[in-house]
């Protein structure tokens, strides 16, 4: 039987340099069919040595046609995998900063592409920036996206994209831009009735707010949003939101029982949906809080606790810091 990564790599290697400069190209775009301006583009080839390359990949059976017109086309994804299995890390990296620039020159013409899928590639594009210390780069990237969607008239796009900027300039430190484009968010969510919308809205605004030390200004939006924020079916969701009404609430002076009684319920539900790193750091908040209150017994107990579940997932800075908290009340 035939190996057929390997057959796939036999057949890259015996292309000429042009063919696998769109092969490798193509292979960093967000799926298997891409569209030729774009991967050209990542590929720094001309319009016709791009069609030329696509004619020939096509030919020998490495690429097929999704839409000639639009200029779609397709690569097998063991294909894919076997183009960037034979780069180095760094020429993967340089491929996709090269896709995020690309990106950027063809901004103006997703008519011609697709809108979901421009996004997407904006989205692989911004994460890729951001992971590699480019905040700004990456803000600036999701930016390219609000007109497209607003030009669109869709709502729903337009406010996710609002979620994603706010998020990044809280990265950069830009406190009130992000609370800003939040009420923005928050404005489109009201008008489209979009509850689930509204909740990650106030749980990212509280959250921005807590990074700023404002924890009164998180704890009385946590307050007026309760139903919206608390009142879910989902667990998991559930869990987010008391983890930062729990955060804020033992940040504010005197409000340490307060805190210790929404953590309880944390705890209960990270054991119930499995949620071990959740239920890691609801016991170090909790042992941070019962040391304050010189209750140190439950402190050591929920740093104990806590030092195992990092253990257990492998999380050794949290781990040693929780350790190191843990000696220092053993002292």
């Amino acid at each position: 039987m035939h190996d057929v990564p390997q057959l796939f790599a036999k057949a890259i290697s015996s292309r000429s340099e042009r063919d696998q400069r769109l092969l490798a190209a193509s292979a960093v775009c967000v799926s298997d069919w891409f569209w030729l301006p774009l991967a050209a583009s990542i590929a720094d080839l001309g319009e016709d040595d791009a069609d030329d390359a696509a004619d020939a990949l096509v030919n020998t059976s490495l690429m097929r046609v999704v839409n000639r017109d639009r200029r779609r086309f397709q690569a097998h994804a063991i294909l894919r995998e076997q183009i960037l299995a034979g780069r180095s890390q760094s020429e993967i990296d340089a491929l996709q900063r090269r896709h995020a620039e690309a990106l950027d020159a063809l901004a103006g013409e997703w008519k011609a592409h697709s809108a979901l899928q421009y996004q997407q590639e904006i989205d692989l594009a911004s994460t890729f920036l951001e992971a590699h210390g480019d905040a700004e780069q990456s803000l600036a990237m999701q930016r390219k996206a609000q007109p497209m969607w607003q030009e669109l008239n869709n709502l729903a796009y337009v406010s996710l994209n609002y979620e994603g900027q706010a998020l990044l300039l809280r990265k950069l430190g830009r406190i009130d831009e992000a609370i800003t484009m939040l009420e923005q968010q928050e404005a489109i969510c009201l008008k489209l009735g979009d509850r689930d919308g509204l909740r990650r809205g106030y749980l990212d605004r509280a959250a921005i707010l807590n990074s700023a030390d404002r924890y009164q200004e998180a704890l009385a939006l946590l307050d007026g949003q309760h139903a919206i924020v608390e009142d879910v079916d989902d667990r998991e969701a559930l869990l987010l939101a008391l983890t930062i009404r729990a955060f804020t609430l033992m940040r504010l002076p005197g409000r340490g029982e307060d805190a210790i009684r929404i953590l309880e319920k944390v705890e209960k539900l990270a054991t119930d949906v499995g949620d071990k790193s959740s239920l890691a750091f609801c016991y170090w908040n909790w042992a941070t809080i019962a040391e304050d209150l010189g209750q140190r017994s439950v402190a050591q107990d929920k740093l104990s606790r806590a030092v195992k579940l990092f253990t257990d997932l492998k999380m050794v800075e949290a781990r040693d810091a929780v350790q190191g908290f843990l000696n220092s009340l053993a002292g």
